[in-house]
């Protein structure tokens, strides 16, 4: 019974490991004209791209005030966390 008992909590600890960041995912969009994609959580990190209004946002994780996130591409980056809203695209 307790051989049980642990695997199933071992079994569930591995679930929300594993599940969990993915679900915590957050959607949002940039909502400055334009927005420089950094390299860096960092103003001086080189600018990899721009994006304009409304690009769309998969947010992987938050740095301070800088979000690293993936684009409808596959491209990662870091965006100052002014620069974007919960706004919805399509």
């Amino acid at each position: 019974m307790i051989r049980k008992l642990a695997c199933g909590w071992l079994l569930g600890t591995l679930l929300v490991c594993l599940v969990g960041p993915a679900v915590a995912s957050q959607r949002m969009a940039v909502k400055a004209d334009k927005a420089n994609i950094r390299a860096k959580p960092d103003l001086q990190s080189d600018t990899l791209w721009q994006v304009e209004k409304y690009y769309p946002l998969l947010i992987l994780e938050k740095k301070g005030s800088w979000y690293r996130f993936k684009d409808f591409e596959g491209d990662v980056g870091w965006i100052h966390d002014s620069l974007v809203d919960d706004t919805r695209t399509v």
